[in-house]
């Protein structure tokens, strides 16, 4: 169960999408239920999808991510997916994201997994949301039968339940489509290739990313750090390029190339 929009690229979905194909090759059945949005339907190599509900595209602390709720006819349609599907065992990711997730959880009976991939920002509104994600967590994690998160950092705003285990299950990627890609001339030179590729905002750490190569440069290792995004922080980004003098951006063969 996927709470944000399938067909939109993020962390998230590919977890969810690449765990499904990677299950599928071993022989199992998976079918993936998130929320109807107004994207565009993507090729996902065979995985039954079900889009059911309604989602509307929010931005909030720092990041994006959908509101879905089912009502009436669907509402009625996803509980009985969930009751009658077959399902031998449902894993729900970032369940208290509002609030479809947790109408799904409420009409299946059957063992459960949850994935939480969240961690607030250490801003005044992160460290809010962190404290209602402990409360929160104290009632919803005892349903579960296997909690789990991508590293260790979740586990900061998560109460297990009593005798219950957080494990850390680090992403599903599957590299593969990368592996046919030619590699560009310009940058088999020798140096060390460093890519940082997602949004360029706080909560993604791409102002660190930026600051530690260029301690790193410093130091006189041999490297190239390569941005790929887009976001708020693009501007800071370019400002701290020209005011430390890491590197030219002009958009061509770059120390530091910031492009979206």
């Amino acid at each position: 169960i996927c709470p944000y929009d399938i067909d939109r690229a993020g962390g998230v979905q590919r977890h969810i999408l690449d765990t499904a194909a990677a299950l599928i090759e071993l022989g199992h059945e998976v079918v993936v239920i998130a929320p109807r949005t107004k994207s565009s339907p993507r090729e996902n190599a065979g995985i039954e999808i079900h889009r059911i509900g309604k989602a509307v595209k929010q931005e909030w602390f720092g990041t994006g991510f959908e509101i879905s709720l089912a009502l009436g006819q669907e509402r009625r349609a996803l509980k009985a997916l969930m009751r009658n599907g077959g399902f031998d065992i449902a894993h729900f990711h970032t369940p208290w994201t509002p609030f479809m997730a947790l109408q799904a959880l409420s009409g299946f009976a059957g063992p459960a997994a949850v994935t939480f991939h969240d961690t607030p920002s250490p801003s005044w509104s992160g460290r809010l949301l962190a404290r209602l994600f402990r409360g929160f967590s104290r009632v919803l994690l005892p349903r579960f039968d296997l909690v789990l998160t991508p590293s260790d950092s979740p586990k900061g705003h998560l109460v297990p339940g009593a005798g219950q285990e957080i494990l850390v299950f680090p992403p599903c990627t599957d590299l593969r489509r990368f592996t046919a890609a030619a590699p560009q001339a310009r940058f088999q030179d020798g140096r060390l290739n460093i890519l940082f590729l997602g949004r360029l905002e706080p909560r993604k750490g791409a102002m660190l990313a930026l600051a530690a190569y260029h301690r790193l440069r410093d130091r006189g290792l041999n490297l190239r750090l390569i941005m790929a995004g887009a976001g708020e922080q693009e501007g800071m980004l370019r400002d701290y390029v020209r005011e430390h003098g890491v590197a030219q951006v002009d958009g061509v063969a770059l120390d530091v190339g910031v492009s979206s």
